[in-house]
């Protein structure tokens, strides 16, 4: 055998092996849109480094025909590159979204180790969430301010922030849906003075040949990079990823700009407004008077 045939032999494998751990990534343990937002494609890359470069590779570089000791040094490359395999896709595995956790008006998702190692749920009550991977959960905070002050501060001392609060978890489902309909971002109004993200907001609506009213978009906050996820508003499924930066959220509440028309409306229904508006105007008026009458003289 060549050292050629012995290459491409140890790459046909390599990338049997390759394909099989792609397909399990990219449907299983990182769902799209995920696979984009959460390290789908760092994952791949780290696999494909070591099955698809580091094994054929050394096979290219040690393989020589009527070598005495060639098997020895080919069960060497062996154990290299299934070892290399195996802990690179434990890594991928382990950091894998296993939760999308909505708090704080924001969805965060949530690896595989901080469920276990961090957010202080038991393994029977994350089953009981479902199945269904990554699951869609919410923390339940309080209605009350001073119980939702007081849960901050502890989320802040045990230095465990909202999303992690496992205790609080609950099944993101359809009774939850006009709760998150109040979380969604008003995207005509935000993206009024944002050129390019409008763009990719009416992309969006053209590939999906629908109305901005038939989604909800809530802000994603990945490992990587800030989103906007959009959701079917009955089913809660998500359904793309758009590459914009969401709005900031101050006092709980998710701040857009809106139109000026609606400014102007609040300004017209607003009878203290109007009064203020009326007595600048008439006080504009006086100056403007008496600087005249004050020019007029000689």
């Amino acid at each position: 055998m060549t050292k050629l045939k012995a290459f491409s032999i140890h790459l046909g494998i390599s990338a049997s092996i390759f394909f099989v751990i792609l397909y399990i990534i990219a449907f299983h343990w990182y769902p799209q849109p995920f696979f984009t937002t959460d390290g789908g494609w760092q994952g791949i890359r780290i696999i494909a480094g070591v099955d698809m470069v580091l094994g054929p590779l050394l096979t290219l570089i040690v393989f020589k025909p009527g070598k005495p000791s060639l098997k020895f040094d080919m069960s060497v490359i062996a154990l290299i590159q299934t070892a290399a395999l195996i802990s690179g896709t434990w890594v991928v595995f382990k950091e894998r979204p296993l939760a999308v956790v909505f708090a704080d008006d924001k969805f965060r998702p949530v690896p595989y180790h901080q469920i276990i190692d961090e957010a202080n749920i038991s393994a029977e009550n994350f089953a009981k969430l479902g199945n269904n991977y990554p699951l869609k959960v919410m923390v339940e905070l309080p209605e009350d301010k001073q119980e939702l002050e007081t849960l901050k501060q502890k989320a802040f001392q045990e230095f465990r922030p909202l999303y992690l609060q496992g205790e609080l978890y609950k099944k993101l489902d359809a009774q939850y849906a006009d709760y998150l309909r109040s979380k969604s971002v008003d995207m005509a109004g935000y993206l009024e003075d944002k050129a390019e993200d409008m763009k990719i907001y009416q992309n969006f609506l053209k590939r999906q040949g629908k109305k901005a009213e038939d989604f909800l978009f809530i802000p994603l906050h990945s490992r990587y990079a800030e989103f906007i996820i959009t959701m079917n508003p009955v089913t809660l499924e998500f359904i793309e990823a758009l590459h914009i930066t969401p709005p900031t959220k101050v006092d709980n509440t998710i701040h857009v700009k809106r139109p000026r028309s609606t400014q102007a409306a609040d300004k017209l229904d607003d009878p203290a407004a109007n009064e203020r508006t009326t007595e600048t105007q008439a006080q504009e008026s006086n100056r403007d008077a008496a600087a005249t009458n004050g020019a007029s003289q000689p």
